[in-house]
C-alpha cells in the first residue's frame, strides 16, 4: 500500500488484536478527549489504532481514506455517463411516451392499473410507511448511542447511522425542491392520455398552463434511492456487502418508480433523474463528511475533520458536545 502508514493484514488462525476487539466491544471512555499520549481517551486510542489495523472482512480502515482514479472512475464518471446517456436517449426519442403506452388502455382511455391495491396501497402507501419507519429506527439508534442504555450496542455504528440519517433525507429532500421549482406535468395531464397539455420534454420546458404540476423529478421513488446509501457503509464495515446494499437500494426505488409509472404518475426518464440525484447526493456527502469514517466512532477529531474546525475547539458549543462520544443525555 503506498503512503505512510503500513496496513498490516492478520494471519489465518491469529489472534484478534485489541484495537479489532475494542472495535467490537467498545469500552467507557475515560480521561480527557484531546490531551496527547496517554491522557487520551479509550475511544480515541480506539480509534488511532483502528486506522492501521483491518476487521474481521480483511479490509484496512487507512485504505478508505485514499481516493485515486479508480474510486472517481466507478463511483462518479460511470455513473455520470450511464445518466448522461440515458437523458440523451430519451430526449432524442420518444421513449418516455413509449414505456407509458405500455400501461394505457386507448380504448378505455385510463391506465389500466392506476386503482389497483397493490399499486396503490402496498407500493405507494405501504412504502412510505417501510421508508418513514426504517428512517425513524436508524434516527433512534443514533440518538440512542449517546445513552447510557445504548451506547454499548450502538456506538460503533454511529457514523454509519448518522450518514444513513441524513442520505435518506437529502436526497428526497432535493427532489422536493425541484418539484417546487420546476414545473413539469405528469403523464395523466396530457391529450395523450386524456389530459388537457401537450407532451413536452424535459428540455423542452413546460407546456403552457397556469397551473403548477409537480411531476418532476419523481419524489415516491427517491425514498427508495435514497437507501443506495446502504453501499457506502457495507464498503467500509463490510466490503462483500456494498454490491448488495447498492441493489437494494436501486431495487428498492425502482419498485417505487414502477408503481407510479403504471398509474400514470411519472415517466421513466423522471425517474431517472430521482436516481441520479440520490446517488450523487450520498456520493457528495460521503466525501465530504464521512469517508474513512463509517467503520469509526464519532468524537471531536471528527467534527474538525469534517470541516467544523470552529465546533471541534470550541467544548461548550451544543454541536461539540452533542457529538463527543460518551456524552450522555
Amino acid at each position: 500500500m503506498k503512503g505512510g502508514g503500513v496496513c498490516r493484514v492478520a494471519k489465518r488462525g491469529e489472534e484478534a488484536s485489541p484495537a479489532r476487539r475494542s472495535y467490537h466491544e467498545p469500552q467507557r471512555a475515560t480521561g480527557d478527549l484531546s490531551g496527547p499520549g496517554e491522557g487520551k481517551s479509550g475511544i480515541a486510542q480506539e480509534r488511532d489504532q483502528r486506522l492501521g489495523e483491518v476487521d474481521e472482512e480483511g479490509f484496512c480502515a487507512k485504505s478508505i481514506s485514499r481516493l485515486d482514479r479508480r474510486f472517481f472512475s466507478g463511483h462518479l464518471w460511470l455513473p455520470l455517463g450511464l445518466f448522461a446517456a440515458l437523458v440523451l436517449l430519451f430526449e432524442a426519442t420518444d421513449s418516455d411516451l413509449r414505456l407509458s403506452d405500455l400501461f394505457f388502455d386507448f380504448n378505455q382511455g385510463l391506465f389500466f392499473w392506476k386503482n389497483t391495491w397493490w399499486a396503490t396501497s402496498l407500493i405507494h402507501s405501504g412504502g412510505k410507511l417501510f421508508v418513514a419507519g426504517v428512517w425513524l429506527g436508524l434516527l433512534f439508534c443514533f440518538v440512542a448511542s449517546f445513552t447510557r442504555w445504548g451506547l454499548p450496542r450502538f456506538r460503533a455504528w454511529r457514523a454509519a447511522l448518522l450518514f444513513l440519517v441524513l442520505g435518506m433525507i437529502s436526497g428526497p429532500a432535493t427532489v422536493g425542491c425541484l418539484k417546487l421549482l420546476v414545473n413539469r406535468p405528469y403523464p395523466e395531464h396530457i391529450k395523450r392520455y386524456g389530459g388537457p397539455l401537450e407532451y413536452t420534454k424535459v428540455s423542452q420546458g413546460a407546456p403552457p398552463t397556469n397551473r403548477h404540476y409537480k411531476g418532476f423529478p419523481a419524489g415516491h421513488a427517491s425514498a427508495g434511492y435514497g437507501l443506495m446509501g446502504l453501499y457506502f457503509v457495507f464498503r467500509e464495515r463490510r466490503p462483500r456487502l456494498a454490491p448488495w446494499g447498492l441493489a437494494f437500494g436501486l431495487a428498492l426505488g425502482t419498485l417505487f418508480a414502477f408503481g407510479q409509472h403504471v398509474r400514470g404518475l411519472h415517466y421513466a426518464s423522471h425517474n431517472v433523474w430521482s436516481a441520479a440525484i440520490c446517488w450523487f447526493e450520498a456520493l457528495g456527502l460521503y466525501l465530504w463528511l464521512f469517508r474513512g469514517r463509517l467503520a469509526g466512532i464519532i468524537d471531536h477529531k471528527w467534527i474538525m475533520g469534517a470541516g467544523c474546525p470552529n465546533l471541534g475547539k470550541n467544548s461548550n458549543s451544543s454541536c461539540a458536545s452533542l457529538l463527543v462520544s460518551g456524552t450522555k443525555w
